[in-house]
C-alpha cells in the first residue's frame, strides 16, 4: 500500500485547486526530492521574497513535508486522508503556521 502526499503550494483557498498547482510526493521522502517538488510548482516563486516580500520559510516547510511523509507512512492501513490546510508559510527562520488539520481514519482499520 503506497498512501500519497499531495503537497500543494498556491495562493490560497481555492484557485490552487483551480489551477492545480501541485506537487504529489510519495514516501518515504527525502530533503531534496521535497525541495524540487516545492520548486515545481509555479506557487513556488511566492516563497523566493517576490516582489520585495520576504522569503518564505522553505526550510520548515520542508521539515512539514518529511513529517507528514513519516507519519503518512507509518499510518497508511489506518488513515483516509491527513489534511493541512492552510499551512501558513512565514518569513525566514519564523517557521510554519498549520492553521487547521483534518485526519480521517479508514472505517475498520
Amino acid at each position: 500500500l503506497r498512501f500519497i502526499v499531495n503537497t500543494g503550494t498556491g495562493l490560497g483557498g481555492i484557485i490552487v485547486e483551480v489551477i492545480k498547482d501541485r506537487a504529489l510526493l510519495i514516501p518515504p521522502i527525502g530533503r531534496e526530492e521535497a525541495r524540487r517538488a516545492i520548486d515545481s510548482t509555479k506557487g513556488s516563486k511566492l516563497l523566493y521574497g517576490f516582489r520585495g516580500k520576504p522569503e518564505g520559510d522553505i526550510e520548515a516547510l520542508i521539515e512539514v513535508i518529511l513529517k507528514v511523509g513519516e507519519i503518512a507512512a507509518d499510518l497508511a492501513g489506518r488513515i483516509d486522508t491527513l489534511d493541512i490546510n492552510p499551512l501558513l508559510i512565514l518569513p525566514k527562520g519564523k517557521g510554519v503556521i498549520a492553521v487547521d488539520a483534518l485526519v480521517s481514519i479508514k472505517r475498520n482499520s
